[in-house]
Parts: C-alpha cells; structure tokens; sequence
C-alpha cells in the first residue's frame, strides 16, 4: 500500500487483514468510465491483435440420466466463456462431448426389455428411465464383483497369513525393528478389515 500510487484513480486504499488490499474507486473516475463504455459499441473492450481459436468444452451429461443443476452451472459458465472469446474476436469452438453414449442407452434398452414397469412410466418417464439405468448399473457392478471374488478370496487368504505369522511373530529387542513389525502388523490388520 506504501509503495503504490493510485491518487488518480483512488479515494483510498488500505489493507484489509492478510493478502488483501481494498482499492475505493473515486465516483467522478468510475462515472467517466462508465459513460464512456456506455458510448462505445465495443464497452471499452479492444478486439485481439492476434485472433486464437479456443475450444470450450462444458457441461457433458450422462445421457441416460436425469440433467441437474451442476451441468447447467457449467453450461452457463461454458458458455459466458465462448461469448467473451467471441467478443473478444477470437474464434470459440464450444463443445458438448457426450462420450459413450451407446453403453448408457444400451444399459436403458436392456432395463426396459427386462424390468421396465409401465405403468411407472406413464406416470413420469424420466424417473423410470433413471430408475432401470441406475438398476442396470448395480447388475453391472454386481457381476463384476462376482467375477472378482477368487482374485479377492486370494487376496484375503494371503493377507490373513501373513497377518497371523506377523502376529506370532516375538520381539527382537531391536527397537527400530519392532516398530516397524508393528507398523506391518497395522498394516496388514487394516487391510484385513478392508
């Protein structure tokens, strides 16, 4: 604060607490510039020297789910950003990437081929739509589990002998290394539990 000088510009500036310093603009400075923008079609904004072109890449919902105010935040954000590129005369190529939309819609065809209630459907659509593709994905994880369960039985095994000979295991006397057997030992008891 010591070391700026923004008299022209300012009625005051003074720190306010750690990292931030409060600039009050002067009334007739701030009235000069807002009526000069206000007459300018461009609001004071020059257009790129050099003109780049930006990709803006936003939103991209689920498709196969409901959308929710997290996709609209980013959308607006997205968006705004493209138009001041725009304004700014630089080339703004906004995008919405869908990615794999097959996989969720395939994941909707099979819930409605198989546990689809009709009714339900008529009555709200969407919500039943949601409701086979989140079904679905829970069949999906199931059987993957599944599928894993002999790597996590060996998994389990090992980690169980190894805690037991860890837990056997006597004191050497050596204390450096009888804290780390039992940090092993902790160790394998957390994975135990996992």
């Amino acid at each position: 604060v010591a070391a700026i000088d923004l008299a022209d510009l300012c009625e005051s500036i003074e720190v306010a607490g750690p990292g931030f310093i409060n600039l009050r603009i002067k009334g007739d400075v701030l009235a000069a510039r807002l009526s000069a923008a206000a007459r300018d079609e461009r609001v004071g904004v020059a257009a790129a020297a050099e003109p780049k072109t930006y990709v803006v890449d936003y939103s991209s919902p689920n498709v196969a789910k409901p959308m929710h105010v997290g996709h609209i935040r980013s959308t607006v954000i997205g968006d705004s950003l493209c138009r001041t590129l725009r304004f700014m005369g630089h080339r703004a190529v906004s995008d919405n990437h869908l990615g794999d939309w097959g996989t969720q819609f395939g994941m909707i065809i099979y819930g409605w081929k198989h546990f689809a209630d009709r009714a339900a459907h008529q009555a709200d659509a969407v919500a039943e739509l949601s409701r086979l593709y989140r079904l679905v994905r829970r069949l999906m994880d199931y059987y993957a589990d599944q599928r894993r369960m002999p790597e996590l039985a060996e998994r389990i095994e090992a980690v169980e002998k190894e805690l037991a000979l860890a837990q056997a295991a006597q004191p050497s006397g050596d204390k450096k290394a009888d804290k780390k057997s039992a940090q092993q030992l902790r160790k394998l008891d957390r994975q135990q539990k996992e």
